[in-house]
């Protein structure tokens, strides 16, 4: 524990990363395996690349998971629609990792009161305007290259009919998942039966 430090972190306190601390200079930032991510345990193959997604708020930290990834606030399950706040002395289970939030008295918490954090509501209605964003893109982007392709009006109209009716089934079965893969998984098998090839 190191007594002259300037900044919040994370300090991991238990496997062969133990004591290695994660300052905390910005938000919002992510925990994972992926080097870019400020929280970084490189030893646990339990964590994911971008495993929670965290935001500061003047009590401390919340954190999202990210594609339900395995986390635990003080043994509390997070997920990406149920936040929870680590506060200053909390313990933070990350995959395998369990890590510990300490905070100084000019950190980057202390220094955001009145910082609020964004209602679980609002973060989910957030997520799903901006999965159907998406797909209305993808969906638009079939289009004019089904227009380019010089299908036939019926064509077209049967193509989108299958997409509708794909998106819409696997929309009801997992809302929050990867809808614009679906839809690019489509446009190539799409690309590949098309006529001229």
């Amino acid at each position: 524990m190191n007594s002259v430090r300037q900044s919040d972190c994370f300090l991991v306190v238990n496997g062969p990363e133990d004591g290695t601390e994660f300052p905390i200079a910005r938000s919002p930032f992510y925990i994972g395996a992926d080097s870019t991510c400020v929280v970084n345990p490189r030893l646990d193959s339990a964590i994911a690349e971008q495993h929670g997604m965290v935001s500061v708020v003047s009590e401390g930290y919340v954190i999202r998971s990210v594609k339900n990834a395995r986390i635990f606030v003080d043994g509390r399950k997070v997920g990406a629609l149920r936040s929870r706040v680590v506060r200053p002395g909390s313990y933070l289970q990350v995959g395998n990792t369990l890590l510990c939030l300490e905070c100084v008295p000019d950190g980057l918490s202390s220094r955001s009161h009145g910082v609020g954090s964004i209602s679980d509501l609002r973060f989910a209605l957030r997520l799903v305007f901006e999965t159907l964003w998406s797909v209305l893109l993808s969906v638009y982007n079939l289009i004019v290259a089904l227009i380019n392709r010089s299908f036939s009006f019926a064509g077209f109209v049967f193509i989108a009919g299958i997409l509708l009716y794909v998106y819409w089934d696997y929309a009801s079965s997992y809302l929050f998942g990867s809808i614009q893969s679906v839809i690019r998984e489509i446009f190539t098998f799409l690309n590949n039966v098309a006529p001229g090839k």
